[in-house]
């Protein structure tokens, strides 16, 4: 059967056996890179659309990567005038705005313009809808335009952080926000542990601390409503501000946005008049239910899961290095261990599972247990606070004979379990696995009494750690994180890490390089840990990495069809070798074989293999195909609209097996299609198996390599007859002014 289809149009499905993600990850922004294999390196994730912010001329902006809605305000309360009064350092129930209000001498405390509690903060947004909030118009906003505002839960703010700034609050500047704050944002997602706790967002004018505020258990505390005083902890020990947003995605997926954004897994709602929190609407595209872990999000097999909302592929022992012995890890450590993971061929000093010490020093999971003497053993990675060593992590090794201490083996570090594409996650990857709903993310016990006594049950029905009821496994003791590749831009000695353990979902940045303590039950080292991710159908066997595809014109869709180029075992997204525009091939969709390998841009070869016709702008491109068609291929040229002067040549033997020449490929066509909105230049042309436009005889395997060639502009040069006429013409001048003067002079 000959495959004559439209390709544009056809539904194109994913790599066998891996489904397309619910949602997309964007990029964090970091375009540079630090170190190999970190996110600068890969920017793995959506690519940002330009402009990625739209000004609509009515006090709103736009995320053209996410959809949301912003008042273009980022402190509309204090802009308006509605600032919340002080109170009076001693006299505490006497509100004030001078000290001269206070009595007795006292000091007048004023919270900074534009914070407010919680509470306070949800009231003012219902209080935009109902158009009640004076002067509001000085906010360049009209009242009553919209009433579907809402205080943003912890996803919908985290998308306007850009990690490749080391000035996250003038980068929003200058994107057409006004009056960005360097403080911190409320969100409407609530500390699960505490219920009168809520997160906080610091946005600060480096742009490095963007963390979640801490007072107490990790979360900024909640003030009883009305009560404007300054709370410890906060920065510059006030509250923090409200950034109202509306619209986005919600529930369904909206392929007019490059960037969805997931419901955060919070259900849990203050109720009442705060029924519009995170939990009460749960505003976002909703999570996979078909997976085989008890929510229906995951599938875990021996080794690994994958994450069908975002299609991430996680070990499933995620203290993998942990129970090996390597304990905390430098930042450095963790990106070349992962690729040692993926070579598969680095070896290094680990612990001997079969001959660790009897005693605590290792694997206790009770703090309560005695520790071992420091003369006992030699801990070469350091004490942690409940007495365990951390074994090095450090040492390379071929033999047993290198490793120095009697209970460390040579052994592969971590295996790879047949994918050579593992990662160190950027902060988005690593944060997308969170639900806000426990407190606790991941724990090396699943004891809730001994480990989260306060996650005895919840809204999703979960009685242990999140990741643990999940099906994951192998989670370190304690309260501890692990290290993103994503680069602290302003700091660049820190890189971003996430807390997982008890207080779990605390996000900042550390040393890249840990400190251990001088003795045992000191404080907790200054280290992380490493969870390896892939993604999970990237290597779709068509020979283009997955970020190469990643980064495809229309967010990675390079054909417009929906699902992302590295998902595609029929698709194939690659820069050309000339201009470093992309070129798209694609397969038809059937029962057949007909994938693509292998896929190659090369230019043109010189002398003596060139093609002294015909010049070639835009490159060439090779592929097998491993069926014996016929097959309809369709290549997609990004860097121009128009072919129409071209003809598409191919550079191989004619016939199969025969001399190898350039020839028009027979039957090929050009026009044009819209990809993501953009007109971009066609070819379509059918090729079988041992047929010309192959390179070899009928053996299973179609070989093709060509692209769209120019006749080359010829210089002219007279031939002989040419110069003879030229002579001619001269002579017979020189004859007639000869004749012209004879004939005078007679």
């Amino acid at each position: 059967m000959v495959f004559i289809v439209t390709l544009i149009f056809v539904p194109v499905t994913a790599f066998p056996g891996v489904s397309a993600p619910v949602v997309y990850l964007p990029e964090t922004g970091q375009t540079t890179s630090y170190y190999a294999g970190d996110d600068g390196d890969f920017e793995m994730g959506v690519t940002w659309p330009g402009p990625r912010f739209t000004n609509n001329g009515n006090g709103t902006i736009t995320d053209n990567l996410t959809g949301l809605i912003w008042l273009r305000d980022a402190n509309c309360l204090s802009t308006s005038g509605n600032d919340f009064d002080g109170q009076c350092s001693v006299t505490t129930t006497t509100v004030c705005t001078v000290d001269a209000d206070c009595p007795g001498g006292e000091t007048c405390n004023r919270i900074q313009e534009g914070s407010l509690s919680w509470y306070d903060a949800m009231l003012f947004v219902e209080d935009i809808n109902s158009d009640s909030v004076p002067n509001i118009a000085n906010c360049g906003y009209t009242g009553g335009t919209f009433t579907d505002w809402r205080m943003p839960n912890i996803n919908e703010l985290d998308s306007l952080f850009n990690f490749g700034t080391d000035g996250l609050a003038g980068w929003l500047a200058s994107q057409g926000f006004q009056n960005v704050q360097s403080a911190n944002y409320w969100v409407s997602t609530s500390y699960s542990k505490f219920m009168n706790h809520g997160w906080a967002a610091r946005i600060t004018t480096n742009g490095i601390h963007l963390l979640y505020e801490d007072l107490g258990q990790w979360s900024g505390n909640r003030s009883n409503p009305g009560n404007p005083v300054t709370r410890p902890g906060f920065l510059n020990d006030v509250f923090p501000h409200i950034w109202p947003v509306r619209g986005g995605p919600d529930n369904t997926p909206d392929p007019t946005w490059p960037a969805n954004l997931s419901k955060t897994g919070q259900k849990s709602s203050r109720g009442g008049a705060y029924s519009r929190d995170d939990g009460g609407l749960e505003y976002g595209i909703s999570w996979p239910t078909s997976g085989a872990s008890p929510s229906g999000r995951f599938n875990c097999g021996t080794d690994t899961c994958t994450d069908l909302l975002t299609g991430l592929m996680w070990l499933k022992n995620a203290g993998l290095i942990y129970n090996l012995g390597g304990g905390y890890i430098t930042w450095t450590d963790a990106l070349e261990v992962v690729a040692e993971m993926n070579t598969g061929n680095q070896k290094r000093c680990i612990t001997d599972p079969s001959n660790r010490p009897a005693c605590n020093e290792w694997t206790s999971d009770s703090i309560l247990d005695t520790p071992c003497p420091l003369s006992t053993y030699i801990c070469e990675g350091g004490w942690n606070v409940w007495g365990e060593c951390r074994g090095p992590f450090d040492t390379p090794c071929t033999s047993d004979s290198n490793c120095n201490v009697a209970y460390e083996v040579c052994s592969t570090v971590i295996p790879n379990y047949g994918y050579t594409d593992w990662r160190l996650p950027n902060i988005w990857e690593l944060k997308s696995v969170l639900n806000f709903e426990f407190e606790c993310v991941g724990m090396f016990s699943l004891n809730p009494a001994g480990d989260c006594p306060w996650e005895t049950g919840n809204n999703w029905g979960g009685n242990k750690t999140y990741l643990n009821w999940e099906g994951f496994t192998g989670f370190p003791n304690g309260r501890h994180g692990y290290w993103s590749s994503t680069t602290n831009a302003y700091e660049t000695t820190k890189a971003y890490t996430l807390g997982f353990g008890r207080q779990g979902g605390t996000m900042g940045s550390n040393n890249k390089t840990y400190t251990v303590p001088s003795q045992p039950w000191g404080p907790d080292p200054e280290g992380w840990f490493l969870w390896p991710v892939r993604t999970a159908g990237g290597d779709d066997g068509d020979g283009v990495p997955v970020e190469t595809e990643d980064n495809a014109p229309n967010n990675g869709d390079g054909n417009g069809d929906g699902t992302q180029d590295f998902l595609q075992s029929r698709v194939a997204s690659i820069p050309a070798a000339t201009d470093q525009s992309y070129i798209t091939v694609i397969t038809p969709q059937g029962a057949d074989n007909c994938v693509l390998e292998n896929v190659q841009t090369m230019t043109e070869p010189g002398p003596p293999n060139d093609d002294p016709a015909n010049n070639y702008p835009y490159g060439l491109v090779s592929f097998e195909i491993p069926c014996s068609g016929p097959v309809q291929v369709t290549v997609l040229f990004h860097g121009t609209i128009d072919l129409s002067a071209f003809s598409y040549r191919k550079n191989g033997p004619n016939p199969p097996a025969g001399t190898v020449m350039w020839y028009d490929m027979p039957g090929a066509v050009f026009d044009t299609t819209q990809v993501g909105g953009q007109t971009v230049a066609r070819a379509r042309f059918t090729l079988t198996d041992g047929a010309i436009g192959d390179d070899t005889i009928a053996d299973g395997t179609i070989y093709d390599d060509g692209g769209p060639g120019e006749l080359a502009p010829s210089t002219a040069i007279p031939t002989m007859t040419e110069w003879g006429m030229i002579i001619f013409m001269m002579l017979a001048v020189l004859a007639g002014v000869y004749y012209i003067r004879r004939k005078r002079k007679v």
